[in-house]
């Protein structure tokens, strides 16, 4: 469980992390644009 721990925290602390939020970001902007559409 440790070791999960662990690696857990340095996937949360990669690059990996920053593009997922740049993606959910681009994610809810683009949704946004599509509500507002019509």
């Amino acid at each position: 469980v440790d070791n999960f721990t662990a690696r857990f925290d340095s996937f949360v602390s990669s690059d990996v992390l920053r593009i997922l939020v740049e993606a959910v970001r681009f994610n809810l902007k683009a949704l946004e644009i599509f509500i507002l559409l019509p």
